[in-house]
């Protein structure tokens, strides 16, 4: 049995005083989840809002949890990157779902909270990723005392997420795909298209010249893929791809810098955590083909794409959906989002989780 250390959070504060408080010092000292409080700001008896390290695969790991009530459904967030956990946008731009869901936000193996220098790199793998996911469901099932929970995967997370629900399907309520990528090999090919056409759109030769240069390289195979597949993606960010309502500059500095959720040395360790899996995952990113490898799923499942999505191609996605054999599934549109679709439409995205994917299966709690 996995036994957890926690950091519990000790002060009160609603969404609101969050924001408040969000600020040098509690950026600078941060760890602290914030809690669910009263209209009087007291910390609601049955809520929790913690930081949770666990041993996982031999290696521990951290989860950050907040939920109003921990009778209130699980949901287990697989962040994206490889290595670049979301846990300071989620309790921000999402931590109103805390009112109807138990949401944890897992740091991956290598990521963030979750690096060490004791971590093998052999172990650094997609196979072990999953297990891993499978491992920390199991954990939270026996914590809370759950039949089972939701999985939710966003980007690199969706391919992790889709894999574990594919393999332990006993454990999941339903699966949920935020951006769910589908095939390395068309996706470097569409977002390489994406980036060039916004390239010349907005008058950026720079950024054309360069995307095409990727292209040569790529038709000439002298530099591996998912190197072109990065180089291109960092272009189509820039371009607008990641986000429609906001960049992610403005993010870092708005939102993850003064997040009371990390430390100071946390936002270091981010920045390694991310080199770390990028350089041992993504490598097995080419690998990754969900046409051929998961062709089927034994639980509900529901994928919600940003309409403006330039990293992660939503037609393609759409298409795979099509073709998936499930009990159940959706797929639904967020209309002005991009890639990071939960951010840019929180709201939607709420209403798309509670009204549509909660509604429907509830009773398959």
């Amino acid at each position: 049995m996995s036994l957890p250390v926690n950091e519990r959070s000790q002060e009160c504060g609603s969404a609101g005083a969050f924001r408040e408080e969000s600020g040098l010092l509690p950026g600078l000292i941060g760890r602290r989840v914030p809690p669910c409080v009263d209209a009087r700001g007291a910390t609601l008896p049955e809520s929790i809002a913690e930081w949770s390290r666990v041993r996982i695969g031999g290696v521990d790991q951290w989860m950050a949890i907040r939920g109003r009530r921990r009778s209130n459904p699980i949901l287990l967030f697989l962040h994206g990157g490889p290595g670049t956990p979301e846990t300071p946008l989620l309790f921000h731009f999402n931590r109103e779902l805390c009112d109807h869901v138990t949401l944890v936000a897992w740091e991956a193996r290598g990521a963030c909270r979750s690096t060490s220098r004791s971590i093998p790199p052999e172990t650094m793998t997609f196979e072990r990723a999953v297990e891993d996911a499978i491992e920390v469901s199991e954990h939270l099932l026996e914590r809370f005392g759950h039949e089972k929970i939701y999985l939710a995967g966003h980007s690199w997370g969706a391919l992790v997420g889709i894999s574990a629900a594919q393999r332990a399907p006993h454990l999941y309520c339903a699966y949920i795909g935020i951006a769910q990528p589908v095939d390395f090999a068309r996706s470097l090919v569409a977002v390489r298209e994406w980036a060039l056409d916004a390239a010349r759109a907005m008058g950026n030769t720079r950024a054309a010249r360069e995307i095409e240069q990727l292209g040569r390289l790529a038709a000439e195979g002298s530099v591996p893929a998912w190197q072109i597949f990065l180089a291109q993606m960092k272009w189509a960010t820039r371009l607008g791809a990641g986000l429609a309502k906001t960049s992610f500059g403005q993010l870092l500095f708005r939102v993850f810098l003064p997040s009371p959720v990390y430390s100071l040395a946390d936002k270091v360790r981010y920045v390694l955590g991310a080199q770390f899996s990028e350089k041992h995952l993504m490598p097995e990113a080419e690998k990754r083909d969900l046409f051929s490898q998961v062709p089927r799923l034994e639980i509900p499942a529901y994928f919600v794409h940003g309409r403006l999505d330039g990293q992660v191609p939503p037609g393609l996605t759409e298409e795979y959906v099509r073709g998936l054999e499930a009990p159940a599934k959706r797929f639904f549109y967020l209309e002005h989002a991009a890639h990071a679709a939960l951010f840019d439409e929180p709201e939607e995205f709420q209403q798309f989780l509670v009204g549509m994917v909660l509604a429907e299966t509830q009773t398959a709690r």
